[in-house]
């Protein structure tokens, strides 16, 4: 698989009230409404990724030197921040140890190239 730096977060279901002395649980399904959020928070990740590159804070290098080009940046950035990463069902098992999932090799030749 390709080199891609990401950060993984775990969101608490739910917040403590504003009064401090209670626990809020959120909806079942998410806690903050995430059609809402979505757009905004991809436009600001995108901007402010922009941003620190077009500053020089933000460097690419080796196999990833083609990302240089601000066209290329952004289209790599947009596969991250417009679908989900892993969807649940490329998701085989998971324990303590590790995680285990399905993808697709393109550079394995003679075959569909999946992967797990």
């Amino acid at each position: 698989m390709a080199h891609h730096p990401h950060v993984h977060m775990i969101v608490p279901g739910g917040g403590i009230a504003l009064d401090g002395k209670r626990w809020i649980s959120s909806r079942l399904a998410f806690l903050l409404p995430v059609r809402v959020l979505g757009k905004p928070f991809r436009r600001l990740f995108l901007t402010r990724r922009l941003q620190l590159r077009d500053a020089g804070k933000l460097t690419v290098f080796g196999s990833v030197a083609h990302l240089a080009d601000r066209r290329a940046f952004v289209r790599h950035l947009s596969r991250y921040t417009h679908r989900v990463a892993i969807s649940n069902r490329r998701l085989i098992s998971f324990d303590k140890a590790g995680v285990t999932f399905r993808y697709k090799d393109y550079r394995r030749e003679g075959s569909d190239g999946r992967r797990s």
